[in-house]
């Protein structure tokens, strides 16, 4: 009798598991779909990105060797390409160089406008701050105080890696400025800095003794004056007088 009650017992049981079986079978197979897709979602991203970097890094080389050639076209085609869809640190990389061929065709306002683009899209404040600070040096040739200081400003702070060359740019746009004591003030700082370099220490030395000595006054007007003439006469200007006893070159000997 017991075998018969037993056995009855174990077809229930069976008859149960097989119940919460049909029961919660399509729960657990639509939980296990999910992982699946979601894996298979982040190896596809994953794969996606891989090939996006590999495409992007051809063509960023290809653009860097153009430019070596001096093809300057052909490395406008490339660093646009890879500027237009290519992933973030490749874009900022892009941008900047293509703001660098800007300068050296003397076009500044193109220049700044493509490092301010590369800032906007840098994934990082290594790129984005590098691309800022660059900026705000092509600003300083010919762009008033009040434009240069709200971009360098920021990149003062402890937090921007170039703190140091910020500081110095800053101080540099208000001795330009005329503005002696606040260059005196950010001078200061500079010699200061732990995270400044030797030379960047030694010029801030020299920029405070030039302005406790008075000499700094007329560095404002010099620099006007400079940027005010033709490049020829500019570059006459810079040359030391030469004695009228001394040989001309090519003179016969």
């Amino acid at each position: 009798m017991a075998d018969v009650f037993n056995e009855v017992d174990e077809q229930l049981r069976s008859q149960r598991y097989q119940s919460m079986l049909l029961q919660w079978w399509p729960f657990a197979a639509a939980a296990a779909g999910a992982a699946l897709i979601v894996a298979l979602g982040v190896w596809g991203w994953n794969k996606h990105e891989a090939d996006e970097d590999a495409k992007a890094s051809i063509a960023y080389q290809a653009g860097i060797d153009a430019v070596g050639k001096g093809d300057i076209a052909a490395a406008q085609r490339q660093f646009a390409g890879v500027a237009a869809s290519g992933p973030p640190t490749y874009r900022a990389l892009s941008l900047m160089h293509e703001a660098q061929i800007s300068l050296d065709q003397k076009k500044p306002d193109d220049a700044v406008r493509l490092f301010d683009q590369a800032a906007k899209v840098a994934p990082d404040a290594i790129i984005g701050d590098g691309a800022r600070l660059k900026a705000a040096w092509v600003l300083m040739d010919d762009h008033p105080l009040s434009e240069v200081e709200p971009r360098l400003t920021p990149l003062t702070t402890a937090k921007s890696p170039y703190r140091s060359m910020a500081r110095e740019a800053l101080a540099m746009a208000y001795l330009r400025a005329g503005k002696l004591d606040e260059a005196r003030g950010a001078f200061a700082v500079l010699a200061l800095s732990q995270d400044a370099s030797q030379a960047a220490q030694a010029r801030a030395h020299a920029a405070m003794d030039m302005i406790k000595s008075g000499s700094a006054k007329v560095l404002p007007a010099a620099i006007s004056a400079a940027a005010a003439l033709p490049p020829e006469a500019a570059l006459a200007a810079a040359q030391p007088p030469v004695s009228p006893s001394a040989p001309q070159a090519g003179a016969a000997q």
